[in-house]
């Protein structure tokens, strides 16, 4: 059974990949954003009064903060679906624990 809410599939039985792929483009944008920021963060350690790279520091921390916030949501959106199918009695207890300690993880 696979349940679809907000682009996300959940497969409901213990598989994960599903949420794992859905994941997978907001954990690339966050690697970006913080390689980015190193690379600020270094130019700025040579210029700390350029305001250029300030500025950029400032729309970077933001983006972090905006794709964390995607992924917080995804995982949130996730663990609701499965709450409520495990609810329901659509998922047994291992399957339900095993996306729990899944959610922990990540």
């Amino acid at each position: 059974m696979a349940s679809r809410i907000k682009g996300i599939t959940v497969k409901i039985g213990g598989d994960t990949s599903g949420l794992e792929k859905s994941l997978n483009a907001v954990n690339n944008s966050i690697k970006k954003t913080q390689s980015q920021l190193r690379d600020v963060n270094n130019l700025l350690k040579l210029d700390q009064s350029n305001t250029i790279l300030l500025a950029r520091k400032q729309e970077l921390l933001q983006a972090a903060i905006g794709d964390t916030e995607k992924k917080l949501e995804a995982l949130e959106q996730a663990q609701e679906d499965v709450t409520k199918a495990f609810e329901r009695g659509d998922l047994g207890k291992d399957q339900y624990m095993a996306f729990l300690q899944y959610g922990a993880a990540e």
